[in-house]
């Protein structure tokens, strides 16, 4: 199977997951988008991935997923409504993590996760105010 993908058509994403599963939304149903920092000054690991949550869901999305670029085409909405939020996190749960062997890397895995899963980084997450999201590109 694939890598997966994003696919942005007028206001509806569509998430195809590396094993062929379909989700789609609308911009409307968007709760909150993060564009997370994930790394550690300690650990000198640095990746950048997206968090869309949604009503009853979330997606996590790497930065290399194929279309996560097209994201830059929301970015003026998501700030007008106040959903875009730059923030830091030292490390993500190891289930959200890409697997590498056996070992969960560092990177994210894209993946749709119940919107309850957003608790484990919830109180790890460092609100980024002086960098908008087309900086931390």
């Amino acid at each position: 199977m694939g890598k997966g993908r994003i696919s942005i058509q007028d206001d509806n994403v569509t998430l195809t997951l590396k094993n062929g599963l379909k989700n789609t939304n609308n911009i409307n149903n968007l709760r909150e988008f993060y564009c997370l920092l994930v790394g550690s000054d300690v650990q000198a690991n640095d990746s950048l991935c997206y968090l869309l949550r949604f009503d009853d869901d979330m997606w996590l999305i790497p930065d290399t997923t194929p279309g996560a670029i097209d994201f830059r085409r929301w970015f003026k909405q998501l700030i007008s409504d106040d959903k875009g939020i730059v923030a830091t996190v030292d490390y993500l749960p190891f289930t959200w993590r890409s697997v590498m062997l056996i070992l969960p890397g560092l990177e994210a895995n894209l993946r749709v996760l119940k919107d309850t899963e957003f608790e484990k980084i919830e109180d790890e997450l460092s609100i980024v105010d002086d960098m908008t999201i087309e900086e931390a590109f």
